[in-house]
């Protein structure tokens, strides 16, 4: 996915955040602003650093991160390898990020 449709699914997830506060549902506008923040933020670090973002392997990251905080979703069942990999992938980000916040 292009960094633009990150952040177009971004807007997207913003307007729902604003029209469910409208309604009255704070708690569910709350997680939608969230995810806006988190697809904006992906779309800036493919733009910014399209081989971080394949190297942090964003979309071999979700699935798994679906199916272990939603109950009701497909069973992930990572192997110990598949596992350190996903881990060693995000201590690549955080410690990236890190470097870019000295």
């Amino acid at each position: 996915m292009e960094a633009d449709e990150w952040v177009e699914r971004a807007e997207k997830r913003l307007h729902a955040a604003e029209t469910l506060f409208a309604e009255g549902i704070p708690e569910d506008a709350l997680f939608m602003a969230h995810q806006a923040v988190e697809l904006a933020l992906k779309g800036v670090i493919i733009k910014k650093t399209g081989e971080l973002a394949a190297l942090a392997g964003f979309a071999g990251l979700e699935p798994a991160y679906a199916g272990v905080r939603y109950p009701d979703a497909p069973a992930v069942r990572p192997t110990p390898a598949e596992a350190q990999h996903n881990i060693s992938l995000a201590r690549t980000v955080v410690e990236w990020s890190q470097s870019q916040l000295k």
